[in-house]
């Protein structure tokens, strides 16, 4: 699975390429990044005040990729209720075979840290566990939000 890697310190985050529609470079005020639902109608994750890291600077932002549109083509990146996940910066790209890939005990599931993630990868490089973010699930979790 080809992902793209976020580091925070102690271990690492993965965001599926098959979820990201774009990637850019934040402009925003980085102390209004905790607003789930700002003015422009779309949904703001903030990774380092999930993590409770909010004095991480936020270089970079991923739009993902809604879940009911299934033709790539056909996505509008003018669209409002968006889900935007702002994070310190993309560090790099990389290949993770599926068989390095773990998936989370259930027991750590149900704390509200871990729903989501979908697996993690143990690094021997010395950079810290791999954490594969499960973008379906981020996504339903801030829609549900925003409905309230």
């Amino acid at each position: 699975m080809r992902v793209f890697v976020c580091g925070f310190g102690d271990f690492q985050v993965a965001i599926p390429m098959h979820s990201v529609s774009s990637l850019a470079l934040h402009a925003g005020n980085p102390s209004n990044t905790g607003n789930p639902y700002n003015m422009d109608r779309n949904n703001y994750v903030s990774l380092p005040l999930l993590f409770k890291l909010p004095s991480e600077n936020i270089k970079h932002s991923i739009i993902l990729k809604n879940l009911d549109v299934e033709d790539e083509d056909a996505v509008d990146n003018t669209a409002e209720n968006k889900t935007i996940l702002l994070i310190p910066e993309v560090e790099c790209e990389m290949e993770i075979p599926d068989e390095e890939m773990y998936l989370i005990p259930k027991v750590l599931c149900s704390t509200r840290f871990f729903i989501f993630f979908k697996g993690i990868k143990f690094d021997q490089g010395g950079g810290g566990p791999i954490l594969l973010l499960n973008t379906d699930q981020l996504i339903r979790s801030e829609q549900k939000e925003t409905a309230l």
